[in-house]
């Protein structure tokens, strides 16, 4: 039975918050060094990462889970989990350029994942 829960605005809300912690994560250690008062206590604060990978696990459970009992297509969780796992281990456990490139690469997969997503939800209300 498909379920009919699933909506395309999860997934825009997940790539929408995936792109901004991406940027977030390649721009703002740029923008400290340029501007390292205002910069460092604002966006560079745990406090902001904590909320940011938050967003993301929230957006993203929001759009996998329905988008799969739609569909059934169990590959999503593979790009989904990578994704998801790439992001609280850069939050969690890394720190400097790792915490940034695991960050980026969490959140490239994350799109990927919503994209796919949203595809196969697309298609599963054709058949």
């Amino acid at each position: 039975m498909k379920s009919p829960v699933y909506r395309s605005t999860a997934d825009r809300a997940g790539i929408a918050a995936s792109g901004v912690c991406a940027v977030h994560c390649l721009f703002v250690p740029m923008a400290v060094a340029l501007f390292p008062g205002v910069m460092a206590g604002l966006f560079a604060s745990p406090l902001t990462h904590q909320v940011l990978a938050g967003v993301v696990v929230c957006t993203s459970l929001a759009a996998f889970i329905p988008g799969w009992l739609k569909h059934g297509e169990s590959r999503i969780w593979g790009w989904a989990l990578s994704g998801l796992g790439c992001v609280l281990a850069a939050r969690f456990k890394a720190e400097g350029a790792a915490e940034i490139v695991l960050t980026a690469l969490g959140s490239v997969l994350l799109i990927v994942a919503h994209r796919l997503n949203h595809s196969l939800s697309y298609w599963a209300d054709r058949e």
